[in-house]
């Protein structure tokens, strides 16, 4: 009985970090001073054919680098971009490493940077 309110609260708690940070379902809008970025959703299932879609708007000239990180750091994949001007662009990703394979469930982030600006969002990929 108390692992199951263990447990239990924690998924509660944990749901209820991950809606903290949204001002709106499915959309987390950042550092709107400059650019902007938006995750599609706070968690992912890829083996029920979902991906995380990531919005941004880069507030200028430059090569635009994202990039997928685990919770330890590790780079799982990246992919650099280059802009003309501000531009507003998106980056799907499907849960997979650069070898194509699917990453095991946990905390992931992702990065987008255009020089000094920067936007990090937290996510999960559930199985």
């Amino acid at each position: 009985m108390r692992k199951i309110f263990i447990v239990s609260t924690l998924v509660i708690l944990f749901s209820a970090m991950l809606c903290a940070a949204d001002e709106t379902p499915g959309e987390t809008p950042v550092n709107k001073e400059e650019g902007t970025a938006y995750v599609s959703s706070n968690y992912i299932e890829p083996l029920e054919g979902e991906s995380l879609t990531v919005y941004f708007r880069v507030p200028s000239e430059g090569k635009t680098h994202i990039k997928i990180f685990t919770l330890s750091g590790d780079e799982i994949c990246s992919e650099t971009r280059y802009y003309r001007g501000p531009a507003e662009d998106y980056f799907n990703w499907y849960a997979k490493n650069e070898n194509g394979k699917f990453v095991g469930r946990g905390i992931y982030f992702v990065l987008v940077r255009q020089g000094s600006w920067q936007v990090m969002k937290k996510f999960v990929v559930l199985k």
